[in-house]
């Protein structure tokens, strides 16, 4: 019976290293001035409630108004709000496709107008 129960627990162990395995990077969220860049699902596993990041897109049907938000705050609690009314389609398509394996970059205006957002999306992130 020993020898079932170490089986079962070499098994159970072994279960637990595969679903674990795979390239894992982690970025935590860093806000510097106007940029703010870091890793969705890194931001909800981190160990503080302060750290988040994504982005918001709207368009409406009948209209040709779209509408872009982003932030981000790192456990320091510094963040990042940016906005654009009609933003170009690339940054509209970036904001759409954040999902929690998103690597996310926002850079802002000194007004506050997103000028640059970049998303990657990997397993590596998660």
């Amino acid at each position: 019976m020993n020898k079932l129960a170490v089986g079962l627990s070499l098994a159970a162990a072994l279960a637990v290293q595969s679903a674990s395995a795979g390239l894992h990077y982690s970025s935590p969220i860093t806000v510097s001035g106007t940029v703010a860049y870091g890793q969705v699902h890194a931001a909800r596993t981190s160990g503080d409630n302060k750290q988040f990041i994504g982005c918001a897109a709207y368009g409406a049907v009948n209209t040709n108004s779209t509408y872009v938000a982003c932030s981000a705050s790192d456990a320091a609690g510094h963040t990042l709000y940016c906005s654009t009314y009609n933003p170009s389609y690339y940054v509209w398509q970036a904001a759409m496709s954040v999902t929690e394996a998103s690597s996310i970059i926002i850079n802002a205006d000194s007004h506050g107008n997103c000028i640059y957002v970049y998303v990657q999306n990997a397993s590596t992130n998660l």
